[in-house]
């Protein structure tokens, strides 16, 4: 699979619509007609996917079990917020309303390519996450191994 990279600064206009870079459109809509789902993201941002990744989501959360509370909640909450979009002509989307003011996105966007989707940030809100943190690029990589390495069945180990 290609993957998302990099990021694009777009405008909102007054429906609500962003244009999708042209450099992420091949990937999120692969086939003319089909569609990808926008919900919910960490840190208040509006989560994209293109329609493989999305069900691969999916899959995820229906394998565990339903009877956990945060499963529960995050299936509704990614489930109720879920919603498709198609490119139009100009190659935009529409962020819904409902969407837009969980990730307080108004006039401008930052649109960020995460390997398998992106994510729409309103700009100010990003750089506040990103500059507020004390996690270093390299402290983050540290933990990042050390997931991977827990990840790891014992006999590769």
């Amino acid at each position: 699979m290609e993957r998302l990279l990099g990021s694009h600064r777009v405008a909102v206009d007054s429906k609500g619509r962003v244009i999708i870079p042209a450099a992420f459109r091949k990937i999120l809509f692969p086939e003319p007609g089909r569609s990808g789902t926008l919900t919910l993201g960490y840190e208040h941002c509006i989560a994209l996917y293109p329609p493989d990744r999305w069900e691969e989501e999916e899959s995820l959360i229906h394998r565990l079990p339903f009877t956990s509370t945060n499963v529960r909640r995050i299936a509704r909450m990614m489930g109720y917020h879920a919603k498709p979009c198609v490119l139009d002509a100009q190659g935009r989307i529409v962020l819904s309303k409902d969407l837009r003011e969980y990730a307080k996105i108004d006039r401008e966007a930052l649109v960020l390519g995460v390997f398998q989707h992106i994510e729409i940030f309103n700009p100010e809100i990003y750089e506040a996450y990103h500059s507020g943190s004390d996690m270093t690029f390299e402290r983050a990589a540290e933990e990042l191994a050390r997931l991977h390495e827990k990840s790891r069945p014992d006999e590769i180990r």
